[in-house]
């Protein structure tokens, strides 16, 4: 099996570091924020191997076409698969409580 490339957009990016700013400075749980950096990290290396297992995003977004969610405890990781480059586009990592259909 071919092995697909990961690649974050700026904003997701940011977006990761966010969440274990968040989770370990306003929570006050570095511990947590350890765990769920390393989680958030392994579940989307999985995607090296097999990011289409995952549900296109049922969505209306400009600019993105069949965007596919991970979901990670209380957080989705949107994504594109460019098939042509064997490339993972991580988008956003968001909360999934949050009104994050507004910030795709």
């Amino acid at each position: 099996m071919e092995k697909y490339k990961i690649k974050f957009s700026k904003e997701a990016k940011n977006d990761y570091f966010d969440i274990i700013r968040y989770i370990k400075y306003n929570l006050l749980e570095p511990t947590i924020a350890n765990k769920y950096s390393i989680l958030i990290n392994e579940e989307i290396e999985k995607l090296e191997y097999n990011p289409q297992r995952f549900a296109i995003a049922d969505i209306k977004i400009k600019n993105y076409s069949k965007i596919h969610k991970l979901i990670i405890k209380n957080y989705i990781v949107f994504y594109r698969i460019n098939e042509n480059n064997k490339i993972v586009n991580i988008e956003r990592i968001l909360y999934g409580a949050s009104n994050w259909k507004d910030k795709i």
